[in-house]
C-alpha cells in the first residue's frame, strides 16, 4: 500500500508527465555518443547538420502512421542514417562513419545495417523531399558539406577510368 501511494505521489508531483524516449533523444543520445571520438567532433557544421536534417526527419514521423509499430529508436537511427548521406566524404570520412555507426551499435545494440531499417529510411526520405523539396544532397551541398563528395567522387572515377581499371570503386552511398 505504501508503494502504490508513494508511486501516485511521485506521478501526481509530475502531473502525469511520463513519456518514454523520443526519436529525437535518441537522435541527440546518438550523435554525442558516436562522433565524441571522430575528427567531425571537430567539424560543428557536421554535427548541427545531421542534427537537424535528423530532428526534422523524426518530426515527420509523429505523421505516418505506417511508423507507428516502430520504436524510436530504429526511427532514429533510420533519419541519421539518411542524414549521413547528404554529409560528404571530406566532412564525414568513410572510416569516421564507420566508427561512428560502430559506436551506435556497440551503445544501443541497433544493426545499422538491418534489412527492416530499409523502409524506414525510405519513408522518411520521402517525406523530407515532400516537403523540403529537394534531397539531403542538395541542401548539405547548400550548407557547404554536400559539393565536395561529388568532386571527389569525379575525381576518384577519372583517376580509375585513366589507370588499368584496376582502380578501387569508389561509392558515392553511404556505407
Amino acid at each position: 500500500a505504501e508503494i502504490a501511494t508513494m508511486g501516485i505521489d511521485i506521478l501526481e508531483s509530475l502531473a502525469w508527465r511520463v513519456n518514454g524516449p523520443t526519436p529525437l533523444e535518441f537522435v541527440q543520445h546518438f550523435l554525442a555518443v558516436g562522433l565524441h571520438d571522430t575528427e567531425a567532433a571537430n567539424h560543428p557544421a557536421v554535427e548541427a547538420t545531421l542534427l537537424d536534417f535528423s530532428r526534422f526527419q523524426t518530426e515527420l514521423a509523429i505523421g505516418m502512421p505506417a511508423l507507428l509499430s516502430v520504436t524510436p529508436s530504429r526511427i532514429a537511427l533510420a533519419a541519421i542514417l539518411n542524414s549521413m548521406e547528404g554529409i560528404d566524404d571530406v566532412a564525414l570520412s568513410p572510416f569516421e562513419r564507420i566508427a561512428f555507426l560502430r559506436s551506435i551499435e556497440a551503445t544501443s545494440r541497433l544493426d545499422p545495417n538491418a534489412r527492416d531499417l530499409r523502409p524506414v529510411r525510405s519513408l522518411l526520405v520521402d517525406g523530407f523531399v515532400q516537403n523540403v523539396g529537394i534531397s539531403f544532397q542538395q541542401v548539405a551541398a547548400q550548407l557547404g558539406l554536400g559539393a565536395q563528395r561529388e568532386e571527389a567522387t569525379r575525381a576518384a572515377m577519372s583517376a580509375s577510368n585513366s589507370s588499368d581499371g584496376s582502380g578501387p570503386e569508389v561509392s558515392p552511398v553511404c556505407v
